[in-house]
């Protein structure tokens, strides 16, 4: 068994559950009792509390895991960064948290993981909006023409970025008429990847969406809503008649609509009151 590498993992619970299995390989003798005398815990059974998810870590504890595992100092600020992560109770935390793994791995390694560049497109709405504009009929390889086009908002520096990181993922290949054309490529990534890059994208749409209010005339815009009273128990039926609408729309706009420009749809519902569940 070979030793395990922390940057590999989203789940410090995961790494834990390996790095004794790993040490067990190696010596035959060694136990939870063996860890906690090691790294100054009074309960033998604290490793596997935490490595089952029936404890967390604290900020007492957390260092004297890192004294048992022996771990260095840069792969201990992985650890302690990926403890945060997991253990956040809140969407802004994680994505902060995320963001500082990503930023720890890159600074360790040369090149990126296709999982961190996952993250960076699809939490970027810039970098979405650039792969469709690439999509649209009348798309120029032109710096500046994007940036106008994305009424000044990108810098020169992430639109370069974003290109580069289409291309890395596949999503857009050169092209010897128009520079760049979308590919058959696709994303993959991981659930916590996709769930934090999902809730970054939402929340910056949503500020976009409120400067339009104020700055887009409304014969370019729509904003509509209805503020209704609905049971808990209708919230599926409700979610699947959005997620089939959107659908629609995206067949429409993707086989019968020639596009030249590009629009952000935004459908939410969310409470007003605290809800109950029963």
């Amino acid at each position: 068994m070979n030793q395990p590498n922390i940057e590999t993992y989203l789940n410090y619970r995961e790494f834990l559950t390996d790095c004794y299995a790993y040490q067990k390989s190696r010596n035959s003798s060694f136990s939870h009792r063996a860890f906690s005398l090691k790294a100054g815990l009074s309960s033998p059974s604290h490793f596997k509390m935490v490595a089952d998810g029936s404890r967390n870590l604290s900020p007492k504890t957390l260092p004297k895991f890192v004294k048992g595992l022996s771990l260095d100092n840069q792969t201990a600020s992985y650890f302690e960064t990926l403890v945060y992560f997991n253990q956040a109770q809140d969407n802004e935390s994680r994505s902060n948290y995320f963001k500082k793994l990503i930023d720890l791995r890159s600074k360790k390694n040369t090149s990126t993981s296709l999982e961190d560049s996952s993250f960076e497109f699809l939490s970027n709405w810039f970098t979405v909006a650039i792969y469709v504009l690439i999509g649209t009929q009348y798309f120029k390889d032109d710096i500046h023409w994007i940036i106008k086009k994305l009424n000044n908002k990108v810098s020169v520096t992430n639109i370069k970025k974003a290109l580069s990181l289409m291309l890395e993922l596949n999503l857009i290949k050169e092209d010897k008429e128009k520079g760049y054309v979308q590919s058959n490529g696709a994303l993959s990534s991981a659930e916590d990847t996709r769930s934090i890059a999902v809730y970054n994208y939402h929340k910056q749409m949503n500020e976009i969406a409120s400067e339009c209010l104020d700055t887009v005339d409304g014969d370019l815009r729509e904003f509509n809503g209805a503020t209704i009273s609905i049971s808990v128990e209708d919230i599926p039926i409700l979610k699947e008649k959005i997620r089939k609408f959107r659908k629609e729309i995206n067949e429409l706009t993707s086989n019968e609509l020639k596009g030249k420009e590009v629009y952000q749809m935004n459908v939410q519902l969310f409470p007003l009151t605290s809800v109950e569940k029963h």
